[in-house]
């Protein structure tokens, strides 16, 4: 319940203030395939490919999605998705970077078992509402 309210009031703020600022990167940086001279956050990168991966995932348009990752690692990430019409649903997810491809650990309420992400070596402040 925490992290739904927590997860609301984010979103509000967002829609409030007009404006999405830089996700945390923990520092890390990883080369953008793009431009090899450049080295930026992993984010605009990260949020595309989580994007395709839930519209594939729940065969819905990309354009219908939006995708906040609110901490992140080169290997790992959370955040929150939301889903336009017809749903309008907003879930909490984990992914995780497996040889050079991300794929989505858990999507849901938040309601997510340690056991469902014990393989994937997530940071512990990244899992800690596991049950």
């Amino acid at each position: 319940m925490k992290t739904k309210l927590l997860v609301v009031m984010m979103i509000l703020l967002v829609l409030t203030t007009g404006c999405i600022s830089k996700p945390q990167t923990n520092n890390q940086v990883v080369s953008n395939a793009d431009s090899a001279d450049v080295d930026e956050p992993v984010s605009p990168v990260l949020s595309a490919a989580l994007k395709k991966l839930f519209a594939v995932k729940n065969n819905v348009s990309q354009d219908d999605i939006v995708v906040l990752v609110l901490e992140e690692t080169t290997k790992h990430a959370t955040g929150i998705v939301e889903y336009g019409n017809p749903t309008n649903e907003i879930d909490t997810f984990l992914a995780a970077n497996i040889d050079s491809k991300w794929q989505i650990v858990y999507e849901g309420d938040n309601d997510f078992t340690c056991e469902q992400v014990a393989g994937y070596q997530f940071p512990d402040y990244m899992i800690s509402d596991c049950q």
